[in-house]
């Protein structure tokens, strides 16, 4: 059975109503300006100090045609691991530093009437450019996933160019970091794990959902991963299971840091960064780029520890 996040399909949503954008260049450039953060909280749920979490980044470009929202082109992918967000209590801010643009929104920003208790939706507008930042909701109440150290969130810019839309979309994960010396050096563990993102190629522009499985080996210091993602088309076409992503790759127990990549039947490269987070590795989130075959994804993985 797929599960039906919520982020790929508003932020799809958007793209096909054709809302925003305009003015300035948003940048898709990932460069990391601090070095792996360190939290002082113990978990995301009520942060009550400013604070900077550990994060990883994918973004991803492309032109839609306005009205149809027939994608025209499409970008290449981008990201980096060493990137954090930032969180300001005075302000209840968050900035995700690390993109050569820097998004920043506040309670200010927050749109009551669409958040709920798995989403949290902020909003900006600026003549005909719009942006729009969602966070997916830490806690129990989350009826999706209830994470407690681990979260992710989106951020998208509309540029309107009259005949066309430009559409840049950066996702990032993060939260309280497993530190050093709280990494399991032995064993394994399993996490199974829901994916959201979004994807783009010449037959349309989809959301992505789904369901899979992270197993991490700490003593061999590896990760397999599998990923069965769901592409809702938003365009009036046919939707799509994608083949499943099977992969692998390598941990860094230092920094809870993991990374993998695999190709799947279509042709598709997925390529995975992220972070334990929690005690004893307890989460881990990361976010993930498909590229190959003339289309382009991003999007995240996060799981809880079985």
């Amino acid at each position: 059975m797929r599960n039906v996040t919520c982020v790929g399909s508003i932020l799809a949503a958007l793209m096909v109503a054709g809302c925003g954008g305009g003015g300035g260049n948003s940048g898709l450039n990932s460069t990391p300006v601090a070095p792996d953060s360190v939290s002082k909280s113990a978990s995301l749920i009520n942060v009550t100090q400013n604070d900077d979490f550990a994060a990883s980044t994918k973004q991803t470009s492309f032109t839609a045609a306005k009205g149809s929202g027939t994608i025209t082109s499409v970008g290449s992918v981008s990201g980096a691991a060493n990137t954090y967000v930032h969180y300001d209590v005075a302000s209840k801010r968050y900035t995700v530093g690390g993109l050569s643009s820097t998004p920043s929104f506040s309670e200010a920003n927050k749109s009551a009437s669409k958040s709920n208790a798995v989403l949290s939706v902020y909003e900006k507008t600026s003549g005909s450019r719009n942006e729009t930042f969602l966070l997916f909701n830490p806690g129990a109440g989350n009826s999706s996933l209830a994470l407690t150290y681990a979260s992710y969130g989106a951020w998208l810019i509309m540029d309107d160019r009259s005949t066309s839309i430009d559409a840049n979309i950066s996702f990032f994960t993060f939260g309280t970091r497993t530190a050093a010396a709280d990494m399991p050096r032995t064993g394994t563990a399993s996490y199974n794990t829901i994916m959201d993102g979004i994807f783009a190629d010449s037959s349309g522009f989809y959301s992505l959902s789904g369901t899979g499985s992270f197993t991490a080996d700490f003593g061999a210091s590896t990760i397999a991963f599998q990923a069965n993602p769901f592409a809702a088309n938003q365009l009036g076409g046919p939707s799509k299971y994608l083949a499943t992503f099977a992969g692998s790759g390598a941990i860094d127990s230092n920094t809870a840091r993991f990374n993998g990549n695999t190709t799947n039947a279509d042709g598709l490269r997925l390529d995975l960064n992220g972070y334990f987070y929690g005690p004893g590795a307890a989460e881990m989130a990361g976010t993930f780029s498909l590229s190959g075959m003339n289309a382009t994804g991003v999007g995240a993985i996060a799981g809880k520890k079985n």
